[in-house]
Parts: C-alpha cells; sequence; structure tokens
C-alpha cells in the first residue's frame, strides 16, 4: 500500500507506522514542525509537514497514496470545546476533502467506542444508537466526525470504513498511563465503586493489528466496526495487575463512584472558574472510561476481517512493565535532572 497516516507522532499512530514500515508499505506521515518523531526513528517514511487545519499540507500529504489511516484527533478529558470541534471535525472534513481530491481508495477511520455514551444494555454492537447525551466535547466531536465520513461516502462514494477501539493500552502511551502512574506512585490510585466493572480495553499490538485488517477489505463500503481485546477485564483487576508489573503500590482504598462523580464535577467547576489549562485531578470523562461497566461485542470483526486477539492480557502487561522500566522512567529521571 503507499498510505497516509495522521497522527503519526502519537501512540496509536506511531505504532501503526512501525507496523506498515515493517511490512514494507510506503508510508507518508503527517506531522507538525514541532512533534516528536522518536516513536518511528529509522523508519523509511516521507514527512510532510502540517495539520489537519493546514489544507496545504493535506493536499501533499494525501497526494500519491490509495490509502488513508486517520489517526489524528484531540484526545483528552479536559480543554475547550472549541478546541476539539476544530481538530476532531474540521480537521476530519478537511482529511475528507483531500481525499476525495486525490482519489484516496480507502479512508480508514479511528473513532472510539465513547461515542455510544453509557449504553442501557451490554454488550454494545455497531447497531448500537450513538449517545444522546453529551457529558464531554471529546463524545460528541467523535459522534460529529463518524458521521462525517458516513456522509462523505454516502454522497461522494468515498471508500471508507470506522474502527471504533476502547481504551487504548500498552507500552508507549504519554497520555493516560503518566497520570495513573503519578497517582499510583503518590497512592492516590483507588478503586472506582466495587471494581467489578469490565473495562472495554484494545491493546496497542491488537489494535494495530485490527486495523491493518480493516485495510486489507477490498471494497469498502463505510462499515463500523468495534475492536476490542477478548479478555473481560475488572477494573480492579486491571489496576491491581497493572500496579504489581509496575512495582507501584496498588489501591487499596475503595471510593463510591457517586462520590468520585460529584468530586469531579466540583474538580471541573473549579478549573474553569480559574481558567485552568491544565486537567483536574479527576474529571468525568477519566471516570467513565475507567469506572463504566462496557463490553463491546466484536463478532463482526472476527467474521468480516478475520481479526482475533494476539496479545493476551499478561503478555500486554509485561510488554508494559518493560518499556515502562527500560524507557519510561529513564526518560522521565532526565526531564528532572533537566529541571
Amino acid at each position: 500500500m503507499k498510505v497516509l497516516v495522521t497522527g503519526a507522532s502519537g501512540f496509536l499512530g506511531s505504532a501503526l507506522v512501525r507496523a506498515l514500515a515493517a511490512r514494507g508499505d510506503a508510508v507518508t506521515v503527517l506531522v507538525r514542525q514541532t512533534s516528536n518523531c522518536s516513536a518511528f526513528a529509522g523508519c523509511p517514511v516521507a514527512r510532510v509537514t502540517g495539520d489537519v487545519q493546514d489544507r496545504d499540507s493535506l493536499a501533499r500529504a494525501t497526494r500519491g497514496n490509495d490509502t488513508v489511516f486517520h489517526c489524528a484527533g484531540r484526545v483528552a478529558d479536559w480543554g475547550p470545546r472549541s478546541e476539539f470541534y476544530r481538530v476532531n471535525v474540521e480537521g476530519t472534513r478537511n482529511l475528507l476533502d483531500a481525499s476525495c481530491s486525490a482519489g484516496i481508495q480507502h479512508f480508514i477511520h479511528v473513532s472510539s467506542l465513547v461515542v455510544l455514551g453509557v449504553p442501557r444494555t451490554m454488550p454494545v454492537t455497531e447497531m448500537t444508537p450513538y449517545a444522546t447525551r453529551y457529558f464531554h466535547p471529546y463524545v460528541e466531536t467523535k459522534i460529529l466526525a463518524e458521521q462525517l465520513v458516513l456522509d462523505y461516502h454516502a454522497r461522494y462514494r468515498l471508500p471508507a470504513t470506522i474502527v471504533r477501539p476502547g481504551i487504548i493500552w500498552g507500552p508507549g502511551d504519554t497520555t493516560i498511563f503518566p497520570r495513573i502512574e503519578q497517582l499510583a506512585g503518590k497512592g492516590l490510585l483507588v478503586i472506582l465503586g466495587r471494581g467489578d466493572n469490565v473495562l472495554c480495553l484494545s491493546y496497542i499490538g491488537n489494535l494495530v493489528a485490527g486495523l491493518l485488517r480493516a485495510a486489507a477489505v477490498e471494497q469498502p463500503d463505510g462499515q463500523i466496526y468495534s475492536i476490542a481485546d477478548e479478555e473481560q477485564i475488572t477494573s480492579r483487576a486491571f489496576f491491581a495487575a497493572l500496579t504489581a508489573a509496575l512495582d507501584l503500590p496498588p489501591p487499596r482504598l475503595t471510593v463510591p463512584f457517586s462520590a468520585l462523580d460529584a468530586a469531579a464535577r466540583l474538580c471541573e467547576v473549579w478549573a474553569r472558574l480559574v481558567r485552568s489549562s491544565q486537567a483536574p485531578l479527576l474529571t468525568r470523562l477519566g471516570l467513565y472510561l475507567w469506572g463504566t461497566h462496557y463490553i463491546a461485542d466484536i463478532t463482526k470483526a472476527r467474521q468480516k476481517l478475520g481479526y482475533r486477539q494476539q496479545v493476551s492480557f499478561q503478555e500486554g502487561l509485561q510488554n508494559l512493565g518493560a518499556w515502562y522500566r527500560q524507557q519510561y522512567k529513564p526518560a522521565a529521571s532526565r526531564d528532572v535532572k533537566e529541571l
């Protein structure tokens, strides 16, 4: 394939770039001038400097390619709605326009299972309705982005596929993982409620394999696929195993979900009042991700894409632990010394 990857310097994008380059695909990456590209250093890729708001850079990046993996997006549990909308909605529209003009043969959009909100029944499928109550702009803008992709497929016949992962985890995560590591290190990591809620996890290696399977579809027709790990791991089991793998203090205190929800709302109100650019200690999106019972039915991905979980939960933990000790901690130590 001749493929463009947006969000290439991010957790998922860089892992995907490495996998594509390793199998010999011709890879173009869209990166900002300030992007840290060390995660795919040494990979034979063509770099285009720009972003999803720069239409000229998108025209250059899509030209000559046949496949687009749209991994770029505003992924955070805090920030103004305008920023989420600018990146997740307007940025997706810009890339869709460029892809249509360039004659892209397959547009693969990385969405998220958060578009379903907090469903009343489990497991969720690709037919489960979108969330109707937006408790966070990330949820709203990911829904709008999906709808744009489906609209461009219907109106302009752009061959498209949508992939919805759960909580992406594993070695290389510099977004969610650092906060968990910080809380655990300070003894502030707690068990949410009873801790018996099943987490919808997508190990990075399994998700990348699923995306490559999705790219192999010969006649993309706007299908949506949920890609998640098949093992059902509770939040209590996840955090206990995670802290053990990293030699960190395990969570011992159990706090009712209702109390944490109230605290998160207060934290968010205070952060808005002081106009903080930093995420508060607790956010409702964070509680949703880790405190909601969520099971995704991946039957469609198994049957249509041949997707199978390749890396087990225990193997993924071992990989994460090795990365933490060999790369993350040494890098963090260097950053502290340089301050």
